[in-house]
Formats: C-alpha cells, sequence, structure tokens
C-alpha cells in the first residue's frame, strides 16, 4: 500500500475526481468538523471514504449528514489501468476495519459501490434503495422527452404556456415555500434552515449550485421551486417545493424537473432524482422516464449489547 496524507486527498487533483456529496467544501458544510476522511492507495488506484462521527455518552455513532444523499468508498482510478478483484477487496478490509472503534454505524454508499462482500465479512447489514436516473449523454431532449409518461409530458408541455421561469435564491420566499409544502405533507420542515442558506452559499462558491423557480405570470407569485446541485457526474435534485394553491393543477413540480433535466443536457451530465422509496414519490420520479438504479445502505450495531441503546438513542 502506498503513504498518503490529508493535504494529498484535499488537493483539487483529488478533490475534482470526487461526487459533490464526498468533496470536502460539502463535508465542511453538512457536517461541520464531525468528519473525516478514510484513505488508501495501491498501485494506480485511491479509495476516499468520508466518515461522519459524533459521541453520545460511551458510544462512538456514524450516520449520514442531512441532505447528502450518499457517501461510502469511492475508488479513483488511473484511466489506464485495471484494478483486480483482489486489489480493490485487499482496500476494501483495510477501510472497514479503522471503523472498529464506531460502535453505531450507518451509511448509504454511492452508486459506484457494487461489491458489498467485503462489508458482509465485517458483519455488516444491509438495504437496498432506489434512484431513478437520467444519462442525457445518450438522448436529445426530443427523446428524453418521448421516454416520459404522456401525462407528464403533457403537464411539462402546459407549463412552459403558463408559467414563467427564472433563477431564484435561499430567499424569504424559498423558506417560505419550503416550510409550506413540508407542513402540508404532515412533516416537519428541513431540521435547519439555516443548513439550507450555507450549502446554497458554497454551492455558489464552487459554481454547483442552482435554484430555480416557476411563476405565475400574472402577478409573479411562485408556484414552485427546485434547489439543484452538480458535481462532473451528475446533476441532483437536492429539494423541490411547490404551493398547491397557486398551482393548482400540478405544473411547476414537473416543469421544474424538467428545467434540472435541461441543465444537466447542457453540461452533458446524468440527471439524479434522488430517489425515494415512498410509493408516490417514486410513481412521480419514474414518470419522467428515467433508468431505475440501485444503491445500498450498510449498517452494523457492535457489540451485540448495545442494540438496546442503538433504540434510546435513534
Amino acid at each position: 500500500m502506498e503513504e498518503l496524507n490529508c493535504e494529498m486527498i484535499h488537493s483539487d487533483e483529488v478533490q475534482n475526481k470526487l461526487p459533490i456529496f464526498l468533496k470536502k467544501w460539502w463535508l465542511d458544510v453538512v457536517a461541520k468538523d464531525k468528519w473525516f476522511y478514510l484513505f488508501v492507495a495501491k498501485n494506480d488506484m485511491i479509495a476516499v471514504w468520508p466518515i461522519v462521527e459524533s459521541k453520545k455518552l460511551f458510544l462512538r455513532i456514524s450516520k449520514m449528514p442531512p441532505l447528502t444523499q450518499y457517501l461510502g468508498p469511492y475508488f479513483i482510478v488511473n484511466s489506464n489501468s485495471k484494478p483486480s478483484l483482489s486489489s480493490t477487496i485487499e482496500m476494501y478490509r483495510i477501510l472497514l476495519n479503522r471503523l472498529n472503534h464506531i460502535n453505531i454505524f450507518k451509511q448509504r454508499l454511492n452508486l459506484t459501490v457494487k461489491n458489498l462482500l467485503p462489508f458482509l465479512w465485517q458483519g455488516f447489514n444491509m438495504s437496498i434503495r432506489y434512484t431513478y436516473r437520467i444519462n442525457t449523454k445518450e438522448s436529445d431532449l426530443n427523446t428524453i422527452l418521448l421516454k416520459m409518461s404522456p401525462t407528464r409530458r403533457r403537464k411539462i408541455k402546459k407549463g412552459m404556456n403558463l408559467l414563467l421561469i427564472e433563477k431564484g435564491e435561499v430567499d424569504e420566499k424559498f423558506i417560505r415555500l419550503i416550510k409550506k409544502t413540508f407542513y402540508r405533507k404532515g412533516n416537519r420542515a428541513p431540521s435547519s434552515i439555516e443548513l439550507l442558506k450555507e450549502v446554497y452559499k458554497a454551492s455558489l462558491k464552487y459554481d454547483a449550485g442552482i435554484i430555480i423557480n416557476a411563476l405565475e405570470p400574472k402577478n409573479k407569485e411562485i408556484c414552485g421551486t427546485s434547489f439543484f446541485i452538480k458535481d462532473n457526474f451528475s446533476v441532483y435534485y437536492l429539494i423541490g417545493a411547490y404551493d398547491e394553491r397557486v398551482d393548482t393543477n400540478g405544473l411547476a413540480s414537473s416543469l421544474l424537473l424538467w428545467e434540472g433535466i435541461k441543465i444537466a443536457k447542457e453540461n452533458d451530465l446524468i440527471f439524479d432524482f434522488e430517489g425515494s422509496i415512498l410509493e408516490g414519490v417514486e410513481y412521480f420520479f419514474r414518470s419522467f422516464g428515467g433508468d431505475l438504479v440501485p444503491y445500498y445502505e450498510v449498517s452494523r450495531i457492535k457489540p451485540g449489547i448495545l442494540n438496546l441503546a442503538y433504540k434510546f438513542f435513534h
């Protein structure tokens, strides 16, 4: 194994190759000072794994930070090399052994993680999750539109004719609409609106975020808003909100996601709906004609006696 240091992992050379949720600037915002990188290198391959860690009484706990779709080990491979399965398994073993001090661990893994055997061998439990994705490199916008359900196409086209689109920001109108949407669904608003502001501010600095509003044309009242973030691979639907009182036909939600897909197309990126396992949300995302893509969540509680403690603190 080759020697690495934090400076190398924090360098632009490495950071530019990581998905957005694994980047230092993102983690500095959503996890503050409660995270660190695990990393290991072998031959022409580097494995980078962000870990968020906190302590409650005698327990060391690692869970997902807010607004973050996934973490998990990410392998940066020299384009001219093809790493062996044995090499990657060895690197997984080293990384996982460095988690032995954590009592309670739960994390969603990024979509590149396919081999779960190292996790099974270390006693992790796992569950499968899904997202919908559209690879805009493979189709033009008209073809993407034709793959959608007739209802979704109709609402997008109607929205184009009846609504205005403009760039937005995390201002009072955005926050009010976010809160209203969550309360309407019987949920609490995101735990920290201030965190959304911080993420938006940082995303502008790193050219990674855009908010789009849909407006009712007569009085310019906002019908809906969506916050998208992007890296060198994908555009992600981070959060959205819609005012059913104004957007009575549900056009804004369809049109705004279409605008996100167009951003992905302009940059030759994948559009990721950050899929939900909720049946109603899944049906809505599915109607856009994307590919159903699995990813995994792993968890472990050690030693076994801590199961009761986990139920108490979770």
